[in-house]
């Protein structure tokens, strides 16, 4: 039995025995405030190209997270990581083995509140965020770590809260593609130059895939408390990432080429639905939606909250979360 496994049936010892069982943890007494807290989140995924109809085109994906999130506040500034691993169920699109489990990357943040207008019910907060390479695909990239930083900002309208994050990242690897090392040569077939520019280094090949130097995001929440223990939300962002190379035009460029750095775009649309068992457990889904904002002829813009044009391809995903705080 691998480690994930072990986790996940330790997980489930505790939270199996919580459904159906709702009036007895809303008498729960509240504990007293405390300085640190842990939070564990089960996650689990279903993607859309599960439910295509066209047998050639059907492309399911059931896959689950287990993360982890300690924190400690001192004064008004908050100190916080995160850490996970996932596993897909069905076939992968990108894994090289069924069912192989992922470590991500950990996160080590710091948050503190920048201003409070209590007399217009709003806040001001600011953020930073140190990423380190532990996950399979960073370590692919040559990371050596990321930095972010954002600002938040808050206004409550009675049962309505509206909130905007801007945020800006800068990545720092050793090399502007992913890599493939001499160990993995071994494994795949792999072709490559000898003088080119595919060969970065003695023993490192270059994937050849442009790889991301900085970006920024923007995103939009509104929520709605329906009742105490229960709300909704929608959330949209957008964000842009420039990779490392710039490309000039020369007498071989299309006349249709754009010349400078290269950057990718993203839109992010949320559907949320949380229920607050109480100040401990609490259980939310939604459809989560990450695709680019052009569809792929580029003829018309994708909407937000759901993929209509590719189902396949798994832009949006279903899920259900279930989140222990100690």
């Amino acid at each position: 039995m691998n480690f994930y496994w072990k986790v996940l049936l330790v997980v489930s010892f505790f939270t199996l025995p919580l459904f159906g069982t709702e009036q007895i943890l809303s008498e729960t007494p509240e504990k007293q405030e405390k300085p640190w807290g842990v939070s564990l989140v089960l996650n689990s995924v279903l993607g859309q190209g599960t439910f295509v109809s066209n047998e050639y085109a059907k492309n399911s994906l059931f896959a689950q997270n287990l993360s982890i999130a300690p924190s400690y506040k001192w004064e008004q500034i908050s100190f916080n990581a995160s850490l996970g691993i996932s596993t897909e169920y069905t076939k992968s699109d990108t894994a090289t083995e069924n069912n192989q489990v992922f470590l991500s990357d950990l996160i080590l943040g710091i948050s503190s509140p920048l201003m409070d207008l209590k007399e217009y019910d709003a806040s001001l907060s600011g953020s930073a965020k140190v990423s380190l390479p532990t996950s399979l695909m960073s370590q692919r990239q040559s990371l050596y770590f990321s930095a972010s930083a954002g600002i938040s900002a808050s206004k409550n309208f009675g049962p309505v809260s509206l909130s905007y994050t801007l945020s800006g990242r800068k990545n720092f690897h050793q090399y502007q593609t992913p890599v493939l090392y001499e160990e993995d040569l071994r494994d795949f077939d792999t072709y490559y130059r000898a003088d080119g520019n595919e060969r970065l280094d003695s023993h490192v090949v270059s994937t050849g895939e442009n790889l991301v130097s900085f970006g920024f995001t923007n995103g939009l929440n509104v929520g709605y408390a329906i009742t105490d223990k229960l709300s909704a939300s929608i959330g949209f962002s957008y964000s842009v990432a420039f990779v490392y190379q710039s490309y000039e035009k020369d007498e071989y460029t299309s006349e249709n080429a754009k010349s400078g750095r290269s950057y990718k775009d993203l839109i992010i649309g949320t559907i949320d639905l949380t229920y607050q068992i109480n100040s401990m457990f609490a259980l939310s889904t939604g459809i989560l939606t990450e695709q680019y904002p052009k569809t792929a002829d580029t003829e018309g813009y994708r909407f937000p909250w759901y993929n209509f044009s590719t189902p396949a391809d798994n832009y949006s995903m279903f899920y259900l979360d279930f989140s222990i705080t100690f």
